[in-house]
């Protein structure tokens, strides 16, 4: 009868946590999905349907409020740059609008593609950045203790047949209530790190997660270029200016734009990169200039045209080290 109650109690416990996390998280996440969808509707419908050309302000404007209408923070939502890539990728794959129409389309959303690559200004990075880290932090702690409380409502269910009747000495309570907590803590542990890891593999990274990650990446280059032993200045400033390192390499100044793409994006926003690095290689007497990336896309040297390479960082660790 003892065991009978003490499963009894872990069921308690994680459908207590089931229905908890789907009225916190779940609901949370369920209101930035449907806002990033809104976003994207909306301006499909105005890029397609009425010839509107999307600039970063306005799409920044839309991002935020729909942030207020679902409840959310802006930084929870896709960046400007992740909302023109979906929009890209719809008038691309919709077999309802002309070549003609997709092109003279796809030609009005390169340029905000392009302006989107540009970094914001190092105080708004840091305020951005540290918003994952903190928001992460702060719902593992609220699991955590979310799932603390339901596994000891199930280990009381548990042991509440034996309260009542007033059997309640130790050695027989004990057993009960550590076998229910440890159980339904496990089990919960388990529905935690479940969640985490599928949301890990679904969701695309939040604004603030995306500035964040360009972030570090842009700390991982200035580390490998302080343990090759080059001098270099990180370019900032609210004013963008082609690329982000000047390095002086055996006398030669090779500038680096660096870009934390882990998919591949369209040809046409790669090009407009380069074509900026190019002007800025003959504005400032360059030898020549790289785009860093973390990993390999796969993309022909056609992308980026000449006197520009595409690296990824170990390819550059090695070329600075070696080449």
């Amino acid at each position: 009868m003892a065991d009978f109650w003490g499963v009894i109690g872990i069921l308690v416990s994680v459908g207590l946590f089931l229905v908890g996390y789907r009225q916190t998280v779940g609901a949370k996440k369920e209101r930035v999905a449907t806002a990033n969808q809104e976003v994207e509707k909306i301006l499909v419908r105005r890029v397609v349907l009425e010839g509107y050309t999307p600039d970063l302000d306005g799409v920044g404007r839309l991002i935020e409020g729909k942030a207020r209408d679902f409840r959310v923070r802006a930084s929870d939502l896709w960046s400007e740059e992740q909302v023109l890539n979906s929009i890209f990728t719809r008038v691309v794959e919709s077999d309802f609008v002309s070549q003609e129409k997709r092109e003279e389309i796809l030609r009005r959303l390169v340029p905000a593609m392009a302006q989107a690559e540009e970094e914001p200004v190092a105080e708004q990075k840091a305020m951005i950045a540290a918003h994952p880290r903190t928001a992460l932090m702060s719902r593992t702690i609220a699991l955590g203790l979310m799932g603390a409380i339901t596994s000891l409502i199930g280990s009381f269910v548990a042991a509440f047949p034996s309260l009542v009747n007033f059997d309640t000495t130790f050695p027989k309570l004990f057993p009960i209530v550590l076998f229910t907590l440890a159980a339904s803590g496990a089990l919960i542990g388990a529905l935690i790190l479940f969640y985490r890891l599928k949301e890990s593999q679904q969701e695309l990274p939040s604004k603030g997660e995306a500035v964040a990650t360009g972030v570090m990446f842009e700390r991982e280059v200035a580390n490998v270029l302080g343990r090759v032993g080059l001098r270099y200045d990180m370019v900032g400033g609210a004013r963008d200016v082609g690329y982000d390192f000047r390095v002086d390499h055996r006398g030669r100044k090779i500038l680096l734009e660096l870009k934390a793409w882990s998919r591949p994006i369209p040809m046409r926003v790669i090009a407009e990169v380069a074509e900026r690095l190019r002007g800025a290689v003959a504005r400032e007497g360059a030898a020549e200039a790289i785009i860093v990336t973390p990993t390999n896309l796969g993309l022909p040297k056609e992308a980026v045209g000449e006197g520009v390479r595409m690296m990824t960082l170990r390819d550059l660790r090695n070329y600075l080290a070696h080449g």
